[in-house]
């Protein structure tokens, strides 16, 4: 019997082994399933976040453009506004020069008459003085014919 034992234990090894060893390869198949299936989650998910990472970059670019094409707009208008202020200060400077000229001609025109003025005060001056030298002697004259 031992031997009938033996063969009956080692043919319930070898069921219980061939049992087990299907059931591992069946457990694999599952856990192979399993895994392709995180795997295929994990791979949507990081192509969804690429995609999503691409929507938020080509929005950032957009954003981007706008402002610059904002800054391009304000470098421009300030080119006009200093180009307009530098053509205003060069038409004051302008203006500036032609009443500064005006002024010179002004004074040179007020120093001439000054000086005619002048000369003719002198003019004035000595024939008042001349004169009175005349009436002085007319009324030295006039005493003189009194006495």
């Amino acid at each position: 019997m031992k031997e009938y034992e033996m063969t009956s234990l080692q043919d319930r090894c070898e069921e219980l082994l061939k049992t087990k060893h299907d059931e591992l390869i069946t457990l694999k198949g599952v856990l192979q399933d399993e895994l392709q299936k995180k795997v295929d989650e994990i791979n949507a998910m990081r192509e969804a976040h690429v995609e999503e990472l691409k929507s938020k970059d080509e929005e950032l670019n957009q954003t981007k453009k706008a402002h610059v094409n904002e800054l391009m707009t304000h470098c421009d208008e300030m080119d006009l506004v200093t180009e307009a202020f530098d053509k205003g200060l060069m038409g004051k400077d302008n203006e500036i020069r032609k009443l500064n000229e005006l002024h010179k001609k002004d004074a040179v025109t007020l120093q001439e008459d000054l000086k005619t003025a002048r000369e003719k005060y002198e003019t004035l001056r000595s024939s008042v003085h001349e004169r009175f030298a005349e009436l002085l002697v007319v009324d030295k004259g006039l005493d003189g014919e009194k006495n």
